[in-house]
C-alpha cells in the first residue's frame, strides 16, 4: 500500500489480489480466510472516499476458502463456504471497499454462480455497491453469465461491479477437455474470437450500467479504443466505468487513458509471499508471452503496426469456422482412430444424462454367477449389498470347488486333463446318484416288509 501512494496521487486506484492457490486442507482454507480478513482491515485505512469506485478493493478466490470447492461436494460448499464469503463481504462493506470474486476454471463456473447468488442475497449487504464478480471473455458462456448477473442484481435490487477479463486458464481448459474426452471446449480456441467476445461483452456491459459498474481489464490498445468509442456512441460518461491493468504492465497506455481521456483507471496488484507468487507469474507469462499477445507484439520490432492493431472482427469474418482447426478435440486426437467419448462430471447436462441412464436399474436385482461352458455347479447363493446404504442390490452365485479346480488344471495342464477331471467328478456324481437311489429303494422295501 505504501508503494501504491505515488500512483494514487496521479489518480489511479488499486485492487489488491491476495495471492494463493486452491486450499488443499481445511487448515489452508482457514489460513487464507484469516489472511483475507487481515487484508481488508489493512486496506480499510486507505478507503477514505465517499464513492466506493474511488476506493481501493480486494479480490478473493473461492477455491482458497474451501478445500473441496467442487461440484461433487456442492451441499458441503453451500453450507461451509457461503458463510465465509458472506463474512468477508460484510467486512468489505463496513470498510467501504470493493470486493471482487475472482474467476476460476470453467468446470466450477455454475457452482461459483450459486455461491455468488447466496452471498449477494444476504439482506445485510443491501445498499452496498461494492460486491463484484470477474467474468472471463474467453469463456463461451461469458455473455450468458453477464445476462444472469444483470437479472440477479435486478431481482435483488442491488448494484454490482463486473470485471471483464480475457481469461487466465486457457491452456488448462483446452487440455482438460481433451483428457476427459469432451466433444468441445469451454473456451474459444482462436485469440481473435476471444477479442471479439471481449468487445461484444463490453458493449453488453455498457448497456447494463443501471445495475452494473463495468471494469474493463486489459492492455490491448485496440480493445481500449473500441470501448471508448462504444461508450461515446452509447452516451455513457467516462466516469461510469473504469479500465484496469496489472501492476507493471500496460503503464503507458493507461497513463494516456487516465490523463488524456479522464477515464477511471485501477491497478490490479498481486500481494503475497514469494512462495505464492510463482503460480501467478506462470499464468501471466503464459497469457502475455504468446506470439499473438498484444503485449508481446507491441515490443517486437519485426511485427508491423498494422498487425499489432489488427481488427479481430475482420479476421473472424475471413475464417471458415470460429473454432481453430489446429486445436484438436478429444475425438480427433488420434487422427485415423476416433477417440472414446468421455463425460464431464461437473456438467449438469452430462450428470442428467448419466442419471437418466442409471435410473431404470435402481430397483433391479442383479444376479452374478460364473460363466462356464456347461451348467453352473454353484456354491451357496449370497446377497450383495450397496456398501454405502446397506440396500440389497442382487445375488452372487460363487463357483463350486470343482469348477475352480478344473479351471486351475486347465491353466496348468491343458484342456484334456481338465476335461478328464470334470469327467471323473461327473462319473462319481453319477455313480453316487445311482448308489443313493439303490439304497433308498432297499430301505423302502425293508420298511414295507414289516
Amino acid at each position: 500500500m505504501k508503494r501504491a501512494e505515488e500512483l494514487e496521487a496521479k489518480g489511479y486506484t488499486y485492487s489488491y489480489d491476495m495471492l494463493g492457490e486452491a486450499a488443499r486442507t481445511e487448515a489452508d482454507a482457514r489460513r487464507y480466510h484469516l489472511s483475507y480478513s487481515k487484508a481488508i482491515t489493512a486496506i480499510a485505512a486507505a478507503a477514505t472516499k465517499g464513492d466506493i469506485r474511488s476506493n481501493p478493493g480486494i479480490s478473493v478466490k473461492l477455491s482458497a476458502l474451501h478445500p473441496r470447492y467442487e461440484v461433487a461436494k456442492r451441499d458441503r460448499v453451500m453450507e461451509e463456504l457461503v458463510p465465509r464469503v458472506r463474512a468477508l463481504a460484510g467486512l468489505a462493506k463496513a470498510a467501504g471497499l470493493g470486493f471482487n470474486i475472482d474467476a476460476e476454471e470453467a468446470d466450477r463456473l455454475a457452482l461459483s454462480l450459486e455461491v455468488i447468488e447466496a452471498v449477494l442475497a444476504d439482506s445485510a449487504l443491501k445498499g452496498w455497491d461494492g460486491f463484484g464478480v470477474v467474468v472471463q471473455a474467453y469463456g463461451r458462456r461469458a455473455g450468458a453469465v453477464l445476462d444472469w448477473l444483470y437479472a440477479l442484481s435486478t431481482r435483488l435490487d442491488r448494484k454490482i461491479m463486473v470485471r471483464l477479463v480475457k481469461g487466465a486458464y486457457w491452456d488448462a481448459e483446452v487440455k482438460r477437455a481433451q483428457v476427459l474426452g469432451l466433444d468441445s471446449f469451454p473456451v474459444f480456441t482462436r485469440k481473435q474470437a476471444t477479442d471479439v467476445s471481449y468487445i461484444a461483452n463490453a458493449k453488453k456491459l455498457l448497456g447494463m450500467t443501471d445495475r452494473i459498474y463495468p471494469q474493463f481489464a486489459g492492455h490491448n490498445a485496440h480493445t481500449v479504443a473500441a470501448i471508448l468509442d462504444l461508450a461515446q456512441t452509447a452516451g455513457i460518461g467516462l466516469r461510469e466505468f473504469e479500465f484496469q491493468r496489472l501492476h507493471g504492465m500496460g503503464e503507458r497506455l493507461h497513463d494516456l487513458v487516465l490523463a488524456d481521456q479522464g477515464a477511471r483507471c485501477r491497478i490490479y496488484a498481486p500481494v503475497g509471499a514469494h512462495r505464492d507468487l510463482l503460480a501467478y507469474l506462470v499464468r501471466r507469462l503464459l497469457e502475455n508471452g504468446a506470439n499473438s499477445s498484444f503485449v508481446n507484439q507491441i515490443v517486437n520490432e519485426d511485427v508491423a503496426p498494422e498487425t499489432v492493431a489488427a481488427c479481430p472482427f475482420d479476421y473472424m469474418e475471413q475464417v471458415s469456422s470460429i473454432a481453430n482447426p489446429a486445436i484438436l478435440t478429444a475425438a480427433e486426437l488420434f487422427w485415423e482412430r476416433r477417440n472414446s467419448k468421455g463425460f464431464d462430471l461437473t456438467d449438469a447436462a452430462d450428470l442428467a444424462a448419466i442419471e437418466a441412464a442409471r435410473a431404470p436399474h435402481e430397483t433391479v436385482l442383479f444376479d452374478a454367477r460364473p460363466r462356464l461352458a456347461g451348467s453352473v455347479a454353484g456354491g451357496q447363493r449370497l446377497d450383495v449389498r450397496n456398501p454405502a446404504t446397506g440396500e440389497r442390490v442382487g445375488n452372487l452365485l460363487p463357483a463350486a470347488a470343482v469348477c475352480i479346480i478344473a479351471l486351475a488344471m486347465l491353466e496348468r495342464d491343458g484342456l484334456w486333463v481338465a476335461l478328464g477331471l470334470a469327467a471323473t467328478v461327473g462319473a462319481f456324481v453319477w455313480v453316487g446318484g445311482i448308489a443313493y437311489g439303490l439304497v433308498k429303494s432297499a430301505i423302502f422295501v425293508v420298511m414295507n416288509a414289516f
